[in-house]
């Protein structure tokens, strides 16, 4: 097939990369500046999306152009878009479906806010809205007078505008086990089996987590219609079809006692669930994808049962969003060999040899097998065929779902 991939760079140049290593002839068009996917991928600017076979797009502000493509498309519309980036529309848009979400509410005043949150009584988790908004701008607070978090959001205002013009929520902290379920949507049903997922989106584990980075590395299993997606994404299913949504869908939730808080969804191809998707699929993945913006029947065939991706980086990250100057940190050498598990991100080739391109998006590493521990162990070993002078990546991935696994099991979780 002739593909476009429509991406800003990252797991983007990640899907074009594999899909031209499976044959393809794929074409990747980059909304933003950057040095990264040169000699890695064919670059091009203005495409015509007439002439493609299939049209990839993954990223939340890309939907004025997916739908206005003239072709078979992957890809968050406007519609879905919306439940990704309003925040408190997509909260009631669950609610609406039967949903259980944590109580919130929208901000767009800082004063407003600071006397909910002191009033409040229990840890809040404030959450930005807009299809910029920084994954950093995500703050979780730990006392109950929320004093750490309005630190940090008096901060957070002073140097982010937008913080106040697009709204922020105001989330009650749950308690519990993060997973996520949700599998392609292709208009009118979903690919089996499902995905489930375990996010580690922290910089490093516990006690010292570090910023939030978006996500450090993935553990996901698949299973045909789990617990999970019945009782949470699943749901969603009647306002996708009306929107005639064709593309990766989840929902992020907290399990507790009282069953899952629905957190968030995300309408779009995610990170770095895609890698652990292509590593882990049975046949060509471009294929698959064809299938589902055709709105046709597309089983998706896992060669294993358990994957684990871990993200592999270098500096600026974590802190690329605040960094002006990008090309402090451009042209660092980057040693080894990307594979169909070992994806590169935002990432150049000189002269046959790899860079990071300015973002210190580096690599996602991926394993599969039988069990959680096979995968992981797989992940790390070709993790650790990868170098970077001061690269850094999560040890840990997995780990947490071992801990959890006896109260998942026990309420059907898994």
């Amino acid at each position: 097939m002739k593909v476009l991939v429509y991406t800003c760079g990252g797991d983007g140049l990640a899907i074009a990369w594999r899909l031209k290593k499976a044959g393809h002839e794929v074409d990747c068009c980059l909304t933003e500046k950057t040095k990264a996917g040169r000699g890695l991928v064919n670059l091009v600017k203005n495409p015509e999306p007439k002439k493609y076979d299939l049209v990839v797009c993954n990223g939340r502000d890309f939907c004025e152009f997916a739908e206005r493509v003239a072709a078979p498309t992957v890809g968050p519309s406007a519609a879905a878009t919306r439940l990704e980036v309003d925040r408190a529309y997509g909260m009631r848009m669950m609610e609406a479906h039967g949903i259980q979400t944590p109580e919130w509410q929208l901000f767009h005043k800082l004063d407003a806010a600071k006397k909910f949150a002191t009033d409040y009584g229990k840890p809040l988790v404030l959450k930005p809205n807009g299809k910029k908004a920084a994954s950093m701008l995500t703050i979780v607070a730990d006392r109950d007078d929320n004093e750490d978090l309005l630190s940090l959001l008096d901060l957070a205002v002073r140097h982010n505008p937008d913080l106040e013009r697009e709204g922020f929520l105001l989330q009650q902290k749950i308690v519990g086990i993060e997973m996520s379920a949700g599998s392609f949507f292709n208009g009118v049903t979903w690919t089996q089996p499902v995905m489930v997922n375990f996010e580690h989106k922290k910089l490093a584990p516990q006690p010292w987590p570090g910023p939030a980075t978006g996500e450090m590395g993935s553990a996901a299993f698949w299973a045909y219609s789990p617990k999970l997606f019945r009782e949470v994404t699943e749901k969603m299913t009647p306002h996708l079809r009306e929107i005639g949504y064709r593309g990766d869908f989840d929902v992020n939730t907290i399990i507790t006692p009282k069953g899952p808080y629905a957190l968030e969804m995300t309408p779009r191809i995610g990170f770095p669930a895609v890698c652990l998707q292509m590593s882990n699929y049975k046949g060509d993945f471009g294929d698959f994808l064809w299938h589902v913006a055709k709105g046709k029947a597309a089983p998706f065939h896992p060669v294993a049962k358990w994957a684990v991706g871990v993200l592999l980086t270098c500096p600026p990250f974590p802190y690329e969003e605040m960094i002006e100057d990008d090309d402090a940190f451009i042209d660092i050498p980057i040693y080894g060999e990307f594979t169909k598990d070992i994806y590169p991100l935002d990432v150049d080739v000189q002269k046959d040899a790899y860079y990071s391109s300015g973002s210190g998006w580096v690599a996602v590493a991926c394993g599969g097998g039988d069990t959680l521990s096979a995968a992981k162990e797989e992940a790390y070993k070709r993790l650790r065929t990868i170098k970077v002078t001061n690269g850094l990546a999560r040890s840990d991935i997995g780990d947490r779902v071992e801990k959890e696994r006896d109260t998942l099991e026990k309420g059907g979780w898994m």
